[in-house]
């Protein structure tokens, strides 16, 4: 899938491989580095991204959008929500990640758009996630492709010492 936001050059959006691990790696750390938007906080090595792509299931997969000369400037995970409980067999998990320079010039819709197409080829028909409930600008993202806020847990991250409240939001697909 091809996406253009304003002002970017064409993107290519496709499946990532073990090959990417260095790229996705790259885009997860910058967003850890910078610690106000997202829940994860600890670094990823490429090898970590490798052994993590190359043991998804057959419902789980890494999108990568990446520019005409193969650079990775953002990534999507989306993964059965529980793969153990068969009630919840239509509903993922997705995490999205962009880099700095990149943010707002349509890579985040891209991933989406292509995430959500994928997953529902694979069965699934709801997507439900959480976000730093202190991280406005994907609160503001997420509402603006159809996900609503479900809930609140209070003090559920703990980065650098500081427990942070994570908003609950879903979308039906």
């Amino acid at each position: 899938m091809s996406a253009q936001g304003p002002g970017a050059p064409e993107l290519r959006v496709r499946r990532a491989t073990p090959a990417d691990a260095a790229g996705v790696a790259r885009v997860l750390n910058e967003a850890i580095a910078d610690g106000r938007f997202t829940v994860l906080d600890r670094r990823f090595s490429a090898e970590d991204e490798a052994v993590y792509i190359a043991g998804l299931g057959p419902r789980g997969f890494v999108n990568v959008a990446e520019t005409p000369d193969g650079e990775i400037v953002g990534a999507q995970t989306i993964v059965p929500l529980d793969d153990a409980a068969g009630s919840q067999g239509h509903v993922a998990t997705m995490g999205t990640w962009v880099l700095a320079a990149w943010r707002r010039r349509g890579v985040g819709r891209a991933l989406f758009a292509a995430g959500a197409a994928a997953a529902r080829e694979l069965g699934y028909t709801k997507v439900f996630t959480d976000l730093r409930a202190d991280n406005d600008a994907s609160l503001a993202f997420h509402t603006s492709l159809g996900f609503t806020v479900v809930g609140r847990a209070r003090r559920h991250v703990r980065i650098g010492g500081r427990d942070i409240d994570a908003l609950l939001i879903e979308m039906e697909l």
